[in-house]
């Protein structure tokens, strides 16, 4: 009966653990949708509206792992992947055309429970989860 118990225990936490992975499918990123903004400082003459285009990030990620990154209007699709404890976005594609190999860009993210912190050449932007509609 011991065997049966701890074969049985053995089993349900290899499930678990196979559920997790499955509901983390982003690539080490809770699967979402994230969004934030870029500071900018407006001078007089500046047109509010595209500013506040150029300002805005949002990031999707998906299950398997693949994600899409709006930046100022401009959409970047690929890959979430993990090496060691860092997390990056590869950029694979944007406005919808490849990337040629060698030229793809990475985007180093860092994460916690509720934020997200992408990493970009310009600086950094901070990104927090958007509520699911309905």
């Amino acid at each position: 009966m011991g065997i049966m118990v701890r074969s049985i225990t053995v089993r349900l936490l290899v499930l678990c653990l196979g559920l997790l992975v499955v509901g983390c499918g982003g690539g080490g990123l809770p699967i979402g949708t994230y969004v934030g903004k870029r500071e900018f400082a407006s001078k007089p003459g500046d047109d509010v509206s595209v500013l506040g285009t150029m300002a805005r990030v949002k990031l999707t990620i998906r299950a398997g792992g693949t994600f899409l990154l709006t930046d100022g209007g401009v959409p970047m699709e690929g890959r979430v992947r993990t090496s060691g404890d860092q997390t990056i976005l590869r950029v694979e594609s944007l406005i919808g055309r490849p990337i040629p190999d060698g030229e793809n860009r990475d985007i180093p993210v860092s994460h916690t429970t509720e934020k997200l912190e992408l990493t970009f050449p310009d600086g950094k932007v901070v990104l927090t989860a958007q509520p699911e509609p309905g």
